[in-house]
């Protein structure tokens, strides 16, 4: 088995709840890309937009909503292991932004400080 790895990224974020929204998604080895929902491990999507209101999140799980302090998101990596992968952030909004970031930018959606781990797991007998 693998090492674990780990991806990690703060986030707050303000969105028109259930129609605005933000996901995670990775692609290995330049394949199509997928959606990260299943593999985050803490503070992963907290709603599920709705088929019916016409926003481009439409039928996914994603964040949406408000979540003004910065909250830790952490990505279990392990699988991906020795892979080549990519990932994108994105988010579909049709409000007014409303965060602002440390410069004074507005924004709907700030991904901070991501960063990988790998943590080396070994046995030693007793």
């Amino acid at each position: 088995m693998p090492d674990p790895s780990f991806l990690a990224f703060e986030q707050p974020f303000e969105s028109e709840g259930f129609y605005d929204g933000a996901v995670l998604e990775y692609r290995v080895s330049g394949g199509e890309w997928a959606d990260a929902g299943g593999v985050i491990l803490e503070n992963g999507y907290n709603t599920h937009i709705s088929a019916f209101v016409g926003s481009e999140m439409a039928n996914r799980d994603a964040w949406s909503g408000f979540q003004d302090e910065e909250q830790t998101v952490v990505v279990d990596l392990s699988r991906l292991a020795g892979e080549t992968v990519s990932f994108r952030w994105i988010v579909a909004a049709d409000i007014t932004l409303f965060l602002y970031d440390d410069s004074g930018v507005r924004c709907l959606w700030r991904v901070a400080n991501p960063r990988l781990y790998q943590l080396e797991v070994s046995c030693a007998a007793p």
